[in-house]
């Protein structure tokens, strides 16, 4: 199950990234989202368009399918979230190839980073 199981604040990449740089600049701190990642697809999405914008999240955290509550916009994910030894590796291998992994800190979740 997804959790929360509805995001009113953005419905797509481009408002999650509107998003984090609110928060950001408000706050003056670092933004980020954590995740039970499930589609990748929409992973190569969000790199593009970090990249085009040069905007996006300070850090990642992944959560594995197999731990966690799964909280990730519907966008992201399935139902059926990839484990964490699989999630982690295809994000940041993702992440490097698009030379984000400077720009971007991406943590493992709970006991199983």
């Amino acid at each position: 199950m997804l959790s929360p199981l509805d995001y009113k604040a953005f419905r797509n990449v481009d408002e999650m990234l509107d998003l984090i740089e609110i928060i950001a600049e408000r706050t003056g701190l670092p933004a980020g989202m954590k995740a039970a990642i499930g589609k990748i697809e929409l992973w190569d999405l969000l790199g593009e368009k970090m990249l085009e914008q040069n905007t996006g999240p300070d850090f990642i955290t992944i959560d594995g399918g197999e731990d966690g509550i799964g909280a990730v916009p519907p966008l992201f994910s399935d139902p059926k979230a990839m484990p964490f030894y699989f999630a982690f590796g295809n994000i940041y291998q993702l992440f490097a190839l698009a030379g984000l992994t400077e720009r971007i800190v991406i943590i493992g979740s709970s006991k199983l980073g």
